[in-house]
């Protein structure tokens, strides 16, 4: 939704970061739902379905499913002729986590399965990881937040990636409009990383994001684009994102719709 991975709080499903979950005051139970699209060019989409209840003595416990495909796949052999079916891809996360706030920080942990097919190669591995938001660092307004993602303990069936965020208001008017801004970074053991500047704006119930992401990946660098809007209204929010892809390719699309329950 155009946020940092690290400190993506807009549905409390703790998915890059099992810290980076919030729930209104007042409420006990939050669910949600996100999905994504691509370009037809690139053929992926992705689902996630996410729920968290409140605990006794500040802890939120957080179930969420993640599933994403890539279609269009197909089989060559010595030309660009496609031979056979289309090579199936996807995988599924299922995560539970558990977070707790202790005087200005929020720490977290979540055990993830992962089931992945790539054509007829079927496997499964299991992930633990942990994360940490800090509201106020050494009593500035500045915010911070880092993660792991699929960290396996033997390293052996999963690629972590590491996160981390910060942030900071610009300008405030009460408790009705805040201006954010902040730089975000990912990175990928052998698979690339990634750099996000990116401001917010909220009044009342409606939320603007938008910044640029640099990404480098197997020797190459581009830039992305990202614009999100979000919502608020009751007990429900709702939102977009998109994300320029360039390179002739269209732009991708998330949507999002959580709630809360008293």
């Amino acid at each position: 939704m155009a946020e940092p991975g690290a400190l993506s709080m807009q549905m409390s499903s703790g998915l890059w970061n099992p810290a980076a979950v919030s729930i209104p005051n007042g409420e006990r139970v939050q669910a949600g739902l996100v999905a994504l699209n691509s370009p037809i060019e690139q053929g992926v989409s992705a689902q996630l379905a996410a729920g968290s209840v409140v605990l006794p003595r500040d802890a939120i416990l957080t179930a969420s499913v993640l599933r994403a495909t890539v279609t269009d796949l197909v089989q060559t052999q010595t030309d660009p002729q496609s031979v056979g079916a289309e090579i199936p891809y996807g995988t599924t996360v299922f995560s539970v986590g558990l977070s707790r706030r202790f005087a200005g920080v929020t720490a977290g942990i979540a055990t993830r399965i992962r089931t992945g097919t790539a054509d007829f190669i079927q496997r499964t591995a299991m992930s633990i990881d942990g994360g940490v938001v800090v509201d106020r660092l050494f009593g500035t307004p500045v915010r911070v937040a880092a993660s792991t993602f699929l960290l396996s303990p033997s390293r052996s069936r999963e690629v972590p990636t590491l996160l981390g965020a910060a942030d900071l208001p610009v300008y405030t008017r009460g408790t009705l409009f805040e201006a954010r801004a902040g730089l975000a970074a990912s990175a990928t053991d052998g698979r690339g990383s990634e750099q996000y500047l990116y401001g917010a704006l909220r009044y009342a119930g409606l939320e603007a994001r938008g910044g640029i992401a640099r990404a480098r990946q197997f020797g190459a660098t581009s830039d992305h684009l990202r614009l999100g809007l979000d919502m608020r209204y009751a007990r429900y929010a709702v939102g977009i994102a998109r994300e320029e892809e360039g390179a002739g390719l269209g732009a991708v699309y998330q949507f999002m719709l959580t709630s809360e329950f008293p």
